[in-house]
């Protein structure tokens, strides 16, 4: 061990003087709360990310593919993305139209003010590009393909619940039809609900039904091919290939981060704030290594002319009082960083704290990375040797006849 980090360690473990030693302590606390602190608000945050990301990713495809002037040629795009496109790895069709749907209570009202999105699907491909299969809550078959067949719908779990719908009941879709002379009317088509979604997102689970392709092409023949849900293979560049597709085909091609903008800048936002927050924070805890190293300094005086007699030069001296506050301010922060994940642990495993349901989570997520615990620690670390270099600077104006004054 050198001379100067043994020094250093006496002088810290050192009990001979009150004043210094209570000063210490407080130190040791104060960082190790303020990186606690920060730390577990961190990985809250980064739950919070994680869980918005995985929802809306588990509902939407990768990327999504859609025409500016309405219909797109599947069959021709569909033999191109399978031939020209290895960086793909599935990709499914959709159609979405609007329709009214009435249950038999509102059939006897005549009421016709349940307008809702249908959203006509190829099952066998729809659940390799998103995971909606895993949003759906009840159903009557185990086979997903059987929950599509013929004229069977799934409905989302806020509708049900709104209209009074439940598994295996009858209700009547009206197709706007355009009649004679202008007028148009709406044809009633009986369909059979055979499971209830819920995707955790009321804009979808209040106002959606999901069908068949072959099912919408029987209420609306006129219609086409309106979108097709990408997925792409790992390690492969989203925007690179998001760029290669509409050079290619001449077609929308987007993201669920371009259906969601405000959500995606607020994410931004807050890791701005938290990195702007946890500076303050960690800067004001770690004021308190100033006050203990100018303590120090100027209680061991003698200690320091002795040091300079003995033949230590003022930047080994130095030396000395950077390491007790680089000591103290890595060991404060590595128990800091400690007690939060034993925080997040438990959290993780007993989810107590229940959340409204205006989040995308239900219970207060959390998501542990090794980065980030790196990360502030870094930062704590950068923060408190320049807190210690402000007070040590005052050891080259002294003078060996003023220490040895004292």
């Amino acid at each position: 061990m050198s001379t100067s980090l043994l020094i250093a360690w006496k002088y810290l473990i050192s009990k001979k003087n009150g004043s210094t030693s209570i000063m210490i302590k407080i130190c040791f606390f104060s960082i190790s709360l303020a990186v606690f602190s920060l730390s577990l608000i961190a990985l809250i945050m980064n739950g919070f990310e994680f869980v918005t990301k995985q929802k809306i990713e588990s509902i939407y495809p990768q990327l999504i593919m859609q025409s500016n002037e309405g219909y797109i040629n599947f069959p021709k795009i569909k033999n191109i993305l399978a031939h020209e496109f290895n960086q793909i790895e599935s990709f499914a069709p959709s159609n979405t139209q609007y329709c009214i749907i009435q249950t038999n209570e509102d059939a006897k009202s005549e009421d016709i003010n349940n307008v809702v999105i249908i959203k006509g699907i190829d099952p066998k491909n729809e659940f390799k590009v998103t995971k909606l299969n895993e949003k759906i809550e009840f159903k009557l078959f185990n086979n997903l393909l059987e929950l599509f067949n013929n004229n069977k719908i799934i409905i989302g779990k806020k509708l049900a619940q709104d209209l009074k719908i439940n598994l295996g009941s009858t209700i009547t879709i009206l197709v706007p039809q355009e009649f004679e002379f202008g007028k148009i009317g709406f044809e009633p088509h009986k369909v059979f609900v055979s499971a209830i979604f819920n995707t955790g997102m009321d804009e979808l689970d209040s106002k959606s039904i999901i069908c068949s392709l072959n099912l919408l092409e029987k209420l609306y023949p006129e219609s086409g091919i309106t979108y097709i849900g990408i997925k792409l293979k790992p390690g492969v560049d989203e925007n690179k290939i998001t760029q290669i597709l509409k050079s290619r085909f001449k077609l929308q091609v987007y993201s669920w981060k371009n259906l969601y903008p405000s959500l995606v800048s607020a994410l931004k936002l807050e890791k701005y704030v938290m990195i702007f927050i946890f500076f303050l924070i960690s800067s004001i805890a770690t004021m308190n290594i100033i006050s203990l190293l100018f303590m120090f300094i100027t209680q061991k005086s003698k200690d320091i002319a002795i040091l300079k007699c003995m033949g230590l030069n003022y930047f080994k001296i130095k030396i000395i009082f950077l390491l007790i506050g680089t000591i103290l301010v890595g060991i404060s922060s590595l128990f800091g960083l400690i007690l939060s994940y034993l925080a997040a642990k438990f959290l993780e495993y007993y989810p107590f704290i229940e959340l409204p349901d205006v989040y995308y989570a239900t219970h207060l997520p959390i998501k542990i990375e090794a980065s980030i615990f790196i990360w502030i620690f870094v930062m704590v670390m950068l923060i408190g040797l320049f807190a210690c270099w402000i007070p040590i600077k005052k050891i080259k104006g002294f003078s060996l006849g003023q220490l040895l004054r004292f």
